[in-house]
């Protein structure tokens, strides 16, 4: 401390033989009920008791209990203090009025550690998350209410409603009052927007006789807890058949496009003994059908013998004999064996 310690030791003793002071270490007591953790102390206005209450707190253990400690000293001392390690607040004194040289300090004091921290836990974010995680209650807005922000997931799974507690709990640094309130669950109802579907988008619908291919893409709409496959089947195979009767998808690739290929059926390979299974039924084909001069209307100026198959091969008729018999109907798949 910049003053003079022999000066200060006389008034010292002047202040004894007065009664004025005690010859005590300052002793500070606090209630057991609560835990201190922030000490004020106001130091005189009058330079010389200012001196003797500063120099009575210089062997002083402030690290004790670990408390804070902080000295609100009149703004005129400044200049005749030097302690290192200790919270200082300057005031001003004027007509008998106190007032703080900086505003946060004081707002500081004033709140006097007793925020109140709530900490809110959610036991699923992966239905509904949290725009925060903790909510601050001070002695100013403490009777404010304070929104929290609820956003639902999207997680592609066909999971059906779901419900999501959220938690809100004192934490443990708030004020001592509030610390032993019990926890406060609310639940939160996420609803299924996912439906079981397939998407199917044509990528090439052409193909011809000549071996040209066609395809298309399949994808779920959702996410399945188990496989799915989705068989595939041609309404013509004598025109396009399909390389895959089948696609599979799991959990993992259900959204990956599966592309499905679509082959022309070359005509003219239709021969003799090739068998055909439309709906139960299995056929054999016997033979190409002679055109019939009786469906001659039914052609352009009457030209039906542009399906002979002798002129025309592969826009032939054939005659097949039931191999083994079946229900056939309109719309019934038809496979080369």
């Amino acid at each position: 401390m910049n003053f003079n310690l022999t000066i200060l030791r006389l008034k010292i003793m002047f202040y004894l033989l007065l009664g004025k002071i005690r010859k005590n270490r300052p002793q500070i007591e606090f209630p057991n009920h609560r835990k201190i953790k922030r000490v004020v102390i106001f130091f005189p206005i009058d330079e010389d008791l200012f001196r003797l209450s500063l120099y009575s707190f210089r062997k002083f253990d402030f690290h004790k209990n670990n408390i804070d400690y902080y000295f609100v000293i009149n703004q005129s001392f400044q200049n005749i203090i030097n302690l290192n390690g200790i919270n200082l607040f300057f005031v001003n004194y004027k007509k008998n009025k106190m007032t703080f040289c900086n505003l946060e300090q004081q707002a500081y004091l004033i709140d006097n550690g007793s925020d109140v921290i709530i900490d809110l836990n959610n036991t699923d974010s992966s239905e509904v998350t949290l725009n925060i995680s903790t909510l601050t209650f001070t002695p100013v807005n403490w009777n404010i209410p304070q929104i929290i922000t609820l956003f639902s997931e999207d997680d592609y799974i066909i999971d059906g409603t779901q419900t999501t507690s959220i938690t809100a709990s004192v934490n443990n640094s708030s004020d001592p009052d509030y610390v032993s309130l019990t926890s406060q669950t609310v639940s939160v109802v996420t609803y299924d927007n996912e439906i079981a579907g397939a998407i199917v988008t044509v990528l090439d619908n052409l193909t011809s006789e000549d071996g040209d291919t066609g395809y298309f893409e399949i994808l779920l709409t959702a996410q399945p807890t188990n496989d799915v496959t989705i068989n595939l089947s041609s309404s013509n195979i004598l025109e396009g058949k399909l390389i895959d009767t089948s696609v599979t998808f799991t959990p993992s690739n259900w959204n990956i496009p599966q592309i499905i290929t679509v082959e022309g059926v070359d005509w003219p390979s239709l021969s003799v003994g090739t068998r055909l299974m439309i709906g139960d039924a299995v056929l054999e084909l016997s033979e190409p059908t002679a055109p019939c001069s009786k469906i001659g209307k039914s052609f352009d100026k009457g030209a039906f013998s542009r399906i002979d198959h002798d002129l025309e091969v592969g826009w032939s008729r054939w005659s097949a004999s039931v191999i083994d018999e079946g229900h056939v109907e309109v719309g019934s798949q038809i496979i080369i064996i």
